[in-house]
């Protein structure tokens, strides 16, 4: 059974030469022909295809695009099999072998595609090599056939695209409309899948690639063209890339245990991607949506019993105590949310899952846009979080809420800390905040609480009323102090796991006051303190035991060396004591991450008297060991010491200097005063270089 390999060129020839090799050296065992379709390059790519003789090319005298080009390779080849490959992707070893064992698994399996370091649509896992010769030996261990390892897709992604011939031949080539690409893919998946056909992502597969590097040459014309496309794309079908999103916030946050099928309502379902996900992972899950689009869910369909209605309508036609989980997306399309939250609990069964999201009103972006005169990003619903904690506060379900942060560049972060300063300790967290992950568990009362997390079933939702109680309140539940210092250790131990501080040492301190003796109440506040990066107070907790068994001793052997072992290595640099060595164990222990920079700054500022001094030499050896973030920390604290210390000022611009950063080097070159030939002659050289840019 013969592959056939269809590689389109437009130049970007050492990208061809590297991925043809490496078919021929991970492809050797298997039948397959390369088709080579070049769209007029004019970087020497037609004389070395020229060269190549076990390849058929097809040159074309002007560049027609990727759709068209893929179409004459295909009507060129003489395979079972359709590979479509892009031309800056690097194959691996089993490649081949591990798509046609998932292509051939089911008949009703129209295409399949691995996954790579560098795709959309949910195709891209996390990597670590640096090398294509690591990628090799990455893969190698990676790509090991395994059919618990394939998802059924919505679409896959063009860059490594793998048909059954007779699959091509009922629904057709791609279509040219989409010319010069971007969206055929897209559209090709949707014919499959209508024609009755499964797509299948093997991550049992892994290819490297590069990413569209014909595209980069020029962005602005990408843009312009995917913009076009998609808008031919919603012409076509109705539905748009957005459709097809998968919600992995909402699918992470199920996280039910149950051998027994799961009926799972998704509202506002879209064409199905992230019901279809929820059922790779749940195989059993029943499916169920509600989509007020007809495009999108008559795609759904696919996936799952949909509903075509407002939600209210929908849900009216199921019965209560249905669903183990209820999903909603884009609330803001429906109608009022608040109307709606009653209905579906009554959908839930006992202990069910209702999990949303909700736009946050303070996220910075929408404070700026309506601060300059516009409308509200994403939407026209947004919730304050005491909104939110309204909405969904009763006694007949317990809630967690989540924060989910967005990217924000710099300039946007430097002026949310601004805004900040006129709030509270919540603000900044708050305007980083893009929306409210909602969690909802039903049947879970408060008399059952304290029960559950005892017994090790906590969660945020439970932790977020029983943090909401006082302590004193807490206390009075138990019926001796044994059960209210472990429970309260416990607690805190469970609010450290999920990052809520506040509460952390509250209920230790509790604990300690109802048993100073306690060596589980100690350890952790120990523990604690020291992750707060009070060391000295925590070391003052350890030493009140008489007896420290070997967990205990690990933690004050790190504590020595962070304050009293820290102090003395400090000390010998600040003296001219074996500054080398000294300097040298600080640098391992930053980079084995035995202390941290505040375990540093907590030694300099408490127990050396020429700080500056000793700033300055620990920044030139980060800077030497290639740590420059902790290089200019500790240089602008030193700044902050004493902004006219010439040697802080020489370090500060003759570093920034060799990163670029002209205008703030020469911002602290100025501002020295005694300025030698050195110095004099760094000035005008960056002064020319800012004149030349």
């Amino acid at each position: 059974m013969k592959t056939s390999i269809i590689i389109l060129t437009h130049n970007q020839i050492e990208y061809t030469q590297h991925c043809i090799k490496s078919i021929r050296n991970y492809t050797s065992n298997l039948d397959y022909e390369v088709i080579v379709i070049d769209n007029q390059s004019t970087d020497g790519t037609v004389d070395w295809l020229k060269q190549q003789t076990d390849l058929i090319v097809h040159y074309n005298l002007e560049n027609v695009g990727f759709p068209k080009g893929c179409n004459q390779g295909i009507n060129m080849a003489s395979g079972e099999n359709i590979l479509l490959l892009n031309n800056d992707v690097i194959v691996t070893e089993n490649w081949l072998d591990n798509l046609l064992a998932a292509l051939y698994s089911d008949e009703k399996i129209g295409a399949v595609g691995p996954v790579t370091n560098s795709a959309a649509y949910y195709t891209s896992i996390p990597v670590t090599y640096t090398t294509i010769d690591e990628m090799h030996i990455f893969s190698k261990g990676f790509n090991v056939s395994n059919p618990n390892l394939w998802e059924e897709r919505l679409k896959l992604i063009g860059f490594c695209l793998l048909f059954k011939r007779t699959a091509l031949d009922e629904v057709g080539v791609l279509d040219e409309r989409f010319t010069p690409g971007n969206f055929e893919d897209d559209d090709i998946s949707i014919r499959l899948r209508k024609s009755g056909y499964t797509l299948l992502l093997c991550q049992d597969t892994f290819i490297h690639h590069y990413g569209s590097v014909s595209w980069k040459e020029n962005l602005n014309n990408y843009s312009s063209i995917l913009s076009t496309n998609e808008q031919l794309f919603m012409n076509k079908w109705g539905t748009n890339s957005s459709s097809y999103l998968i919600d992995l916030d909402l699918i992470e946050a199920i996280n039910v245990t149950t051998n027994e099928p799961l009926n799972v309502l998704h509202i506002g379902c879209r064409s199905g991607g992230t019901l279809l996900k929820i059922k790779n992972s749940y195989k059993s899950a029943n499916l169920y949506g509600i989509e007020k689009s007809i495009f999108e869910a008559n795609e759904a369909k696919l996936v799952a019993k949909v509903n075509v209605d407002e939600p209210s309508n929908a849900l009216s036609e199921y019965p209560d105590n249905f669903f183990d989980v209820i999903l909603m997306s884009d609330s803001e399309k429906f109608e009022e949310i608040e109307v709606l939250v009653p209905d579906i609990k009554k959908k839930l069964k006992d202990n069910g899952v209702y999990i949303t999201k909700l736009s946050n009103i303070s996220f910075y972006p929408n404070i700026k846009n309506i601060l300059s005169g516009g409308k509200p990003l994403y939407g026209n619903r947004f919730f304050s979080y005491q909104e939110v904690f309204d909405l969904f506060s009763d006694e007949e379900a317990d809630f967690d809420i989540t924060l989910l942060k967005s990217e924000l560049n710099e300039r946007a972060r430097t002026e949310i800390k601004v805004y900040s300063e006129f709030g509270d300790a919540n603000t900044q967290i708050l305007m980083e905040t893009a929306q409210f992950l909602v969690r909802v568990k039903t049947q879970n009362h408060v008399k059952q609480l304290i029960k559950d997390i005892f017994e090790g079933y906590a969660t945020e939702a439970n932790l977020q009323v029983i943090n909401s109680k006082s302590v004193e309140e807490l206390i009075n539940s138990f019926d001796d102090n044994e059960n209210t210092v472990n429970f309260l250790n416990l607690l805190a131990i469970k609010n450290l796991e999920l990052q809520k501080y506040e509460f952390v040492l509250p209920y230790l301190n509790a604990a300690h006051h109802i048993d100073k003796n306690d060596a589980d109440t100690i350890y952790n506040l120990a523990y604690v303190l020291n992750l707060f990066g009070d060391n000295r107070k925590a070391m003052e907790y350890l030493e009140k035991l008489t007896n420290m068994d070997e967990e205990i001793q690990s933690l004050y052997q790190v504590l020595y060396e962070k304050t009293a072992g820290l102090k003395n290595i400090v000390r010998r640099i600040e003296f001219s004591i074996e500054v080398d060595e000294s300097v040298q164990e600080v640098l391992i222990s930053i980079r084995d991450g035995k202390i941290s920079e505040d375990d540093l700054m907590n030694v300099i500022n408490n127990d050396i008297i020429n700080k500056q001094s000793v700033l300055n030499i620990l920044a030139v050896s980060f800077y030497k060991e290639k740590n420059i973030e902790l290089c200019l920390s500790l240089l602008e604290k030193s700044y902050k010491l004493d902004p006219k210390d010439e040697d802080t000022l020489f370090n500060l611009g003759h570093i920034l200097w060799t990163l670029k950063e002209n205008r703030l080097a020469l911002h602290y070159f100025s501002q020295i005063e005694n300025r030698d030939l050195e110095i004099a002659s760094a000035i005008e050289d960056i002064q020319k270089e800012l004149q030349t840019t």
